[in-house]
């Protein structure tokens, strides 16, 4: 049972789109928070008229959960994937359980990505270039996933499991910790 997996070629492809998309997020959370904490002078890079205009989806009211940015849920999610990658190039039944649980994280990140497309046109009526560079690092992620053998969704066990989704947690509380301490630097400015 051990060994390689077939069209195993898509899973080192994912390292750098996973990095590509943690670094939209970490832009899109500082712009939604200098937007929301700010003085009032930020513009994000991508402010080019009405339909394209970041400054209002990124602060609209689907930009942040609980107060949190959303592309920073986004960015726990795409740690979790990134220490999966490796244990799913195995045959194993770890190797198999790693691969459903990409699945798994990949399809919940296409469908907030779909569901928060669907919000930027149907009622801020204007896209964000930086969340369609997202929304495709997911459709992305959740192709070259999906053409690899294995369960459609499952989660690992073990060590390695508990290794992605405690470095998963870490991600994002760093990362929510990082933009209410930004948030609170600009509020004091």
């Amino acid at each position: 049972m051990k060994g390689r997996v077939p069209r195993a070629w898509a899973l080192p492809l994912l390292w750098p789109l996973l990095l590509l998309g943690s670094g939209l997020c970490l832009y899109l959370a500082w712009t939604h928070v200098s937007l929301t904490h700010g003085l009032g002078s930020f513009e994000s890079f991508c402010l080019a008229g009405e339909l394209f205009d970041c400054d209002a989806v990124n602060t609209s009211p689907a930009s942040e959960l609980f107060g949190v940015p959303t592309s920073l849920y986004c960015l726990g999610l795409y740690t979790g994937m990134f220490l999966l990658v490796g244990p799913a190039h195995s045959k194993s039944r770890q190797g198999e359980r790693s691969r459903g649980a990409l699945r798994l994280l990949a399809t919940l990140n296409l469908l907030a990505s779909l569901g928060l497309a669907w919000y930027s046109h149907a009622h801020v009526q204007a896209w964000c270039l930086f969340c369609l560079g997202l929304y495709a690092v997911n459709a992305l992620a959740f192709l070259l996933v999906w053409i690899l053998p294995g369960p459609p969704f499952s989660l690992p066990t073990g060590r390695g499991f508990l290794r992605a989704l405690s470095a998963a947690l870490v991600a994002f509380l760093v990362s929510a910790m990082g933009a209410f301490g930004w948030g609170a630097h600009l509020n004091q400015q």
